[in-house]
């Protein structure tokens, strides 16, 4: 199963006919009623937001992609940014009456779980009282840690399995409902042990009919450049390196040949790996190096600090004796 997840960047799709068991937890008229923003920060190829928005759950539906072929085809079913989850921008942080999250399955390169960093980055997005629909393999559910972060931030929490056979004989996964507390709200709220088919529900406990309105969205944006972008700035990017330092930049085709298109990292690797350390051109000398620098970031828990890395290349005038650098 990872193998297979990671070839498909953890891509875990949920599967058509687990939908259909919405409509027995939620009000299906809910969108029309009031402005009810969906967001799914792993929005995959649009299903779910399709879905959510077709049969009117929602009055508007947004989504959060990495991977570029299917943010654009998610595109059609609603507002889709096309970059890695930590890289969304979003204003109003409390924004949302529904979120919607199905993480990747795996570990991070800090050995840690996706599908609980992913979730507690991104309920920062949901409104105090707004619905969490989360999806992740059973174990993980059972594990201590998340249990207990749930049980202090999420209320009215309903749990079940996929539906008994192969859909969740597949991946084991669970799907859990739940709504956001206020932080005044100190008690600690239960977790079923075991979970139920929801196949064999014959009767949920209640249905999320009293979600609130959700606000006007005033950012929803990628930080950074995208891969179409880079492509799109980067003759325009050549010509202004070449205009400021009056050198030819060296063609990096003549250098290697990758058998992928580079990537904006593959490229800032590139040159501060010293590949164009000691060009000469005319009286210039090129150095590349890479400069760090801390920040400060506020969210509405904590303030995080955190290290951004700079690229420069530095030019070095042998006959003024003298160096400048381009950033």
């Amino acid at each position: 199963m990872r193998l297979a997840g990671q070839a498909k960047c953890g891509y875990y799709p949920t599967p058509w006919e687990v939908f259909k068991y919405f409509e027995k937890l939620m009000d299906w008229d809910l969108g029309r009623k009031k402005q009810i923003y969906l967001l799914d920060p792993c929005c995959g190829d649009g299903r779910i937001l399709e879905f959510f928005k077709t049969n009117g759950f929602v009055t508007k539906s947004y989504g959060i992609e990495l991977d570029t072929n299917r943010a654009r085809q998610a595109g059609y079913c609603g507002k889709v940014i096309n970059c890695d989850i930590f890289d969304a921008i979003i204003r109003p942080l409390e924004a949302f009456s529904i979120l919607y999250l199905n993480p990747p399955y795996d570990n991070d390169k800090e050995g840690k779980r996706m599908e609980i960093t992913f979730f507690k980055h991104a309920h920062k997005w949901l409104k105090v009282g707004g619905l969490l629909i989360y999806i992740v393999p059973e174990h993980i559910m059972q594990r201590k840690d998340l249990r207990t972060w749930l049980s202090f931030h999420y209320k009215d929490i309903q749990c079940y399995r996929f539906p008994e056979g192969e859909l969740y004989n597949q991946f084991k996964q669970v799907i859990l409902f739940g709504i956001k507390k206020d932080k005044n709200d100190l008690k600690s709220s239960e977790i079923p042990e075991n979970f139920e088919y929801i196949d064999k529900v014959k009767e949920f406990p209640f249905r999320y009919n009293n979600l609130p309105e959700s606000d006007k969205i005033v950012v929803f944006e990628a930080q950074g450049l995208s891969d179409e972008e880079i492509s799109k700035y980067f003759p325009t990017a050549i010509q202004n390196i070449k205009k400021f330092t009056g050198l030819e930049v060296p063609d990096v085709q003549k250098h290697f040949s990758p058998i992928f298109p580079l990537r904006k990292g593959h490229l800032l690797a590139y040159i501060t790996s010293g590949a164009l350390n000691g060009v000469l051109v005319g009286d210039k000398v090129l150095k590349a190096f890479t400069v760090r620098n801390r920040i400060q970031i506020e969210t509405d828990e904590e303030i995080i600090e955190k290290d951004i890395y700079q690229t420069v290349l530095r030019v070095l005038d042998i006959t003024k004796e003298e160096w400048y650098d381009v950033k």
